[in-house]
């Protein structure tokens, strides 16, 4: 699976003309390959949008930037709505399992996205990948209101790892923070890992969302 993640630096006189050019993607649910799109407003950086779609696989996502991203643009007119937009490809590793099933199915049940940029030490991915998948997966599937998530290498960038969760609400995830997060960091020793680490915390634009073609989940409404 691919992961895409967008940010978007976006001004305040233009974030309901950003809001009104994103729900043109719902043109992305007939694509094929297309698993699911959310995003909204990062709580921590006033007026950057975060979007966060998945693809079955790098082909899938190539023949759509061939075939149909270019008409989408243009049929938005997106691109006068935002002075900065950075993108990044992950290949996903793991699935991280929470009280739903794969990310691509519970994108329309969430409230809250949560994506851990990660920039490692050189020489401590296989470290990183340890932890990450013996230590923080499992807490963070146990923790309530968790709903699903993904981690993976970002394309052609060594020592570059993405993590993304999707939580029911603020208020679950911040009680995750308050009494696990210490605890796991503790454990995992991320200070010997993390050269830099850059956290986004959506809070989920029902606008947004944008379902594929054949899934549906509680929250996405045909």
């Amino acid at each position: 699976m691919l992961l895409k993640w967008i940010v978007c630096d976006v001004a305040d006189d233009d974030r309901a003309a950003f809001s009104r050019a994103q729900a043109s993607w719902a043109a992305l649910r007939t694509v094929e390959g297309f698993l699911g799109q959310a995003g909204g407003w990062n709580l921590k950086v006033p007026g950057q949008a975060c979007i966060v779609g998945l693809w079955a696989d790098a082909g899938a996502y190539a023949r759509f930037m061939r075939d149909a991203h270019d008409r989408i643009v243009e049929s938005s007119d997106q691109g006068r709505t935002y002075r900065a937009i950075r993108v990044l490809l992950v290949d996903v590793l793991v699935d991280i399992a929470g009280s739903g099933r794969a990310l691509g199915t519970v994108l329309g049940d969430g409230g809250l996205l949560r994506v851990a940029d990660c920039v490692l030490n050189p020489g401590r991915a296989a470290q990183f990948i340890e932890m990450q998948t013996s230590v923080w997966n499992p807490a963070m599937a146990a923790a309530g209101g968790m709903l699903a998530g993904a981690f993976g290498c970002v394309r052609r960038e060594t020592d570059h790892y993405l993590v993304c969760t999707l939580w029911e609400n603020a208020g679950v995830h911040q009680a995750y923070v308050d009494k696990a997060l210490p605890v796991l960091q503790a454990r995992a020793e991320i200070g010997l890992d993390l050269r830099r680490i850059t956290g986004h915390i959506v809070t989920v634009e029902p606008s947004w969302r944008v379902p594929a073609g054949g899934h549906e989940s509680r929250g996405f409404k045909r």
